[in-house]
């Protein structure tokens, strides 16, 4: 969302803040679009420029503007807030705006300009094309702004996102550091893909609540997938996901793990193995010894080897369980382990582990 921008007017660099467009509706934040002034003083029908990456507004190659042509970039500005609220990515290159007289143009990077002789139309086209474009709004939305026709009213456009995401399958978008829950009812287990963290708790009368948030590094299209025992390698369930991006911030320099560290050992966890020889290993911290019983869940073919801290191997299983589920049971000394969990073919899944310890 744009928190300020740069603006130039005449040559001189003017700090303006810009205030996002952002409303509990889609609807709501067009119609709020929509009912600004448009005939706010002169126009001088001065190309105008937004470059997302910087923050940067003004006019192309620091020309003077009026009144009238800094607030159709505003309008056209307040159509990317809610493109942005729907998750949707920085876009490469500027976007540029530009009045003359009653007619409307913009422009986005690789693709030709566009004249409307209404405000609305222009609007309207400008958030279809944003979305349609877009590799990080969820892919139920992106469809439809494509399969909107180029002259619909941005009010008949926003109701439609709007019912989307309304729906109790509808997409999520996640917001930045934000979690949240969703509840499939025919599922025994739920796993997200690589750019999310997935934990599933059995609901009384079956089914699974699922808490999802962003793992660091992780933007754009996700999914949760929700799995029943018994039936391999396809879901029952479906959510699409868009994590917007700074949800979880990058580490200077460093790209994000192709894989987690250790998670903790906890009855009810859901994870995935989402490449082939991937080992997803969890901890067992210092126990005072007893007995361990650890059994997998889920369509996958996994297997399990329990170690001590040394390394030593002190239980493994593959199979033992239903379907092709391990269960792994060991009578354990006092002290600290790692269970390791790898697909058994070189393949890939979600599973999920039931432990029970005496």
């Amino acid at each position: 969302m744009r928190a300020a921008s740069l603006l130039l007017a005449g040559g001189a660099l003017l700090l303006v803040a810009l205030s996002p467009v952002s409303a509990a509706t889609i609807r709501a934040g067009a119609e709020r679009v929509l009912g600004e002034a448009h005939n706010s003083g002169s126009v001088l029908g001065t190309l105008m420029f937004y470059d997302a990456g910087e923050d940067l507004a003004g006019g192309e190659g620091g020309q003077p503007y009026g009144p009238g042509d800094r607030a159709w970039a505003e309008r056209c500005l307040g159509i990317y807030d809610l493109y942005r609220q729907l998750g949707g990515e920085k876009p490469e290159g500027r976007l540029r705006f530009r009045r003359d007289g009653e007619r409307y143009f913009f422009s986005l990077a690789g693709a030709p300009g566009r004249w409307f002789d209404a405000p609305e139309a222009a609007l309207s086209d400008l958030l279809r094309l944003l979305l349609a474009r877009s590799m990080a709004v969820p892919e139920s939305l992106a469809e439809i702004a494509r399969s909107t026709p180029v002259d619909a009213s941005l009010a008949s456009l926003a109701g439609a996102l709007d019912e989307a995401l309304a729906e109790n399958s509808g997409p999520i978008i996640l917001d930045p550091g934000g979690a949240r829950t969703l509840t499939f009812s025919e599922a025994d287990i739920a796993v997200g893909t690589a750019g999310l963290e997935v934990r599933s708790e059995p609901l009384e009368g079956g089914g699974v609540a699922a808490s999802i948030s962003a793992v660091p590094g992780a933007e754009g299209r996700q999914a949760v997938l929700g799995y029943r025992e018994g039936v391999r390698f396809r879901p029952v369930a479906e959510r699409d996901v868009s994590v917007r991006d700074g949800a979880a911030p990058r580490t200077p320099g460093r790209e994000p793990p192709a894989s987690a560290g250790p998670r903790p050992l906890q009855d009810g966890v859901a994870a995935s193995i989402t490449q082939a020889g991937e080992t997803v290993r969890f901890t067992l911290p210092a126990t005072e010894g007893g007995r361990l019983a650890v059994t997998s869940t889920g369509p996958s073919d996994v297997e399990a080897v329990l170690r001590s801290a040394d390394g030593t191997v002190v239980a493994r299983n593959d199979d033992g369980g239903d379907g092709y589920n391990f269960a792994l049971e060991a009578d354990l000394a006092a002290g600290a382990y790692t269970l390791e969990v790898r697909h058994c073919c070189a393949g890939t899944g979600p599973f999920g582990l039931s432990v029970r310890e005496e």
